[in-house]
């Protein structure tokens, strides 16, 4: 009976622990590591800081984004030619070692994947019936509704970079959940200048690598009776 009661407790604390607690990263304008790892093309600086550990993702983004396919990264651009460029998301790529290119994945196709889950958070606690699985659930779409306030509130937006304009944001990349490095891997952007034909293309190469996730355990009701 008592393993039952801590069972219970564990539950109510569980129905309030939906929540999104995330921390911005420092610009990379402002962080040293990317300015010496920054590419340099046509008069145009690109900044650039893929997250790849466990820390880095619950941290950031409030979740372990690369857990469930997903990586994350930080962008930035700065306009040092004379021209007015534009910037759009749809002329980024990243290109894999085997030539495979995938554009940044929208804020839907990122909250699909991202959103936190009822079921992960109550877990098998629901077994006991109603009791505090309401509350959990309302818990859970409020924290997905924060989620994704933040996420489209840092998503890399379009925009027109006058001579000296910067932009800064986040990019979501598909990414298999057995890769385990970044090794071979090409970022890809394009901006176009509406004054001349064609487009001033950057590449930078990414590297290092992905540490492997352990697999969530989530216990069953029918193991949690047996144990009581």
């Amino acid at each position: 009976m008592k393993k039952m009661f801590a069972s219970l407790t564990i539950l109510f604390i569980l129905a309030g622990c939906a929540t999104h607690d995330a921390v911005r990263p420092t610009s990379l304008l402002h962080t040293p590591s990317a300015h010496e790892n920054k590419v340099i093309e046509s008069d145009i600086e690109l900044f650039f800081s893929p997250y790849r550990t466990k820390e880095e993702n619950e941290q950031f983004f409030g979740v372990d984004l690369v857990k469930h396919e997903v990586l994350p990264a930080q962008m930035a651009l700065i306009n040092n030619t004379d021209a007015t460029l534009q910037f759009t998301n749809q002329k980024i790529l990243l290109i894999d070692p085997d030539g495979e290119e995938y554009q940044p994945l929208t804020l839907d196709e990122v909250m699909e994947r991202a959103k936190k889950s009822f079921w992960r958070t109550a877990g098998w606690g629901v077994a006991f019936g109603l009791i505090g699985a309401i509350p959990s659930a309302m818990n859970v779409s409020k924290a997905n509704k924060k989620i994704r306030a933040d996420y489209d509130a840092r998503i890399m937006k379009d925009a027109k970079l006058v001579h000296g304009a910067t932009t800064e944001g986040t990019l979501f990349f598909s990414l298999s959940k057995d890769a385990r490095s970044l090794d071979g891997f090409i970022l890809s952007v394009a901006l176009e200048n509406p004054d001349e034909d064609g487009a001033i293309v950057i590449e930078y190469n990414l590297n290092g690598d992905i540490p492997e996730r352990k697999p969530e355990v989530i216990e069953t009701a029918e193991e949690s009776f047996d144990s009581m």
